[in-house]
């Protein structure tokens, strides 16, 4: 049976020195004593919501093995010489760095890595078809591999492990949020009208991008004009802000903090629509489904080796405040989805798109 010492990155001069009293005949003079270094990172997918791969645990194992016949001048057949084992591990960031013993000629390092446990990210489809991106205990592990040293030389070489689950498929990401108009009243201000004088503002006075409180929204600024009396006369939108519902009462904020004006109209945007809305991505005739999160916002993995994605939405219900009559009305009503394009899939490319929903009654 081989015999096996093991090293520490410190002791390798002294290797040299225990090798050649251990063999059973008379010794060669070894070659002369030297080392290289070997340093990298150590890396894997442990979160399949990003192609990137991400740093090893710290502390995760790195072996290195040499057959100790490599490193003698003239070594004896029939003899079993014993292997040198360096042993090291990751730090911060996966990062590794060892120190071998080497000679003046080219020879090889086998490297073992240590498998290791990680609570990954992972994107599951259960049997209906549908993905979800949940928390899963995995194991990682790699084959082993091996590295040519020279004495005095300086390797920089990284490495990446796998899972061992499934087989690997070429995929492309698709994410992006889900947007539907749900109000109608609601957005950025386009349009005020002074709604009281108000009093102790500047006399007779130009002023500009003053503060507002009140309303539903943020970030609206001002300009207003007076009279000799320090009442304002004239008010204009300075910074629109958005978020402001028509019908509100704001408060110019300076004087005697009680002129006020009302919004009378906004520019409407879209909003994120409810959690749970269902998409469907067809590839190469098989279906992926996806529902909205809270914030609208969807997230899909699917193969990129059959070309393009069909992207279809299931119509939902939902409150929405909309115009009829000469009023707002708030009530429920159906969203139905907007049609896209068919989408172009490249391996391992990550398509930021934005979808949306129209009112369909």
């Amino acid at each position: 049976m081989k015999r096996i010492s093991f090293l520490s990155v410190l002791t390798v001069a002294g290797f040299f020195a225990a090798l050649t009293s251990c063999k059973k005949d008379e010794q060669q003079e070894p070659l002369s004593a030297g080392t290289a270094s070997v340093s990298g990172r150590l890396t894997a997918n442990l979160d399949e919501t990003d192609f990137q791969t991400q740093a090893v645990p710290s502390g995760t194992g790195i072996t290195f093995i040499i057959d100790g016949a490599d490193l003698e001048r003239n070594p004896q057949m029939n003899y079993n010489y014993e292997d040198v084992i360096v042993n090291g591990s990751v730090g911060t960031d996966g990062m590794y760095s060892v120190s071998l013993p080497a000679v003046n000629n080219s020879i090889n390092a086998t490297i073992v890595f240590d498998d290791f446990e990680f609570d990954a990210t992972v994107v599951t489809t259960d049997d209906n078809g549908f993905q979800q991106v949940v928390t899963e205990r995995r194991t990682f592990g790699r084959a082993n591999a091996s590295v040519s040293i020279v004495d005095g030389q300086v390797v920089v070489q990284d490495y990446s492990y796998n899972t061992g689950v499934g087989t690997y498929v070429p995929s492309a990401i698709i994410r992006g949020i889900v947007e539907a108009q749900l109000t109608d009243n609601v957005g950025e201000p386009n349009n005020i009208n002074l709604d009281d004088a108000g009093t102790g503002y500047p006399a007779s006075s130009n002023e500009t991008d003053v503060a507002v409180t009140g309303g539903t929204g943020t970030g609206m600024t001002v300009n207003y004009f007076t009279n000799p009396a320090g009442e304002v006369t004239n008010v204009f939108i300075n910074t629109t802000g958005d978020g402001y519902t028509i019908g509100d009462i704001v408060t110019i904020v300076d004087g005697d903090d009680n002129a006020t004006f009302e919004v009378t109209n906004v520019i409407t945007s879209d909003e994120s629509v409810p959690e749970g809305v269902v998409l469907t991505f067809t590839v190469g005739g098989e279906q992926y489904k996806v529902v909205t999160d809270p914030s609208g916002e969807y997230f899909a993995r699917v193969p990129a080796n059959q070309g393009t994605a069909a992207i279809t939405g299931i119509d939902f219900e939902t409150a929405s405040v909309y115009f009829e009559n000469g009023s707002f009305v708030t009530g429920p009503k159906i969203y139905s989805f907007d049609n896209v394009a068919n989408q172009a899939l490249t391996e391992g490319s990550i398509i930021e798109l934005d979808l949306s929903y129209s009112r369909s009654n």
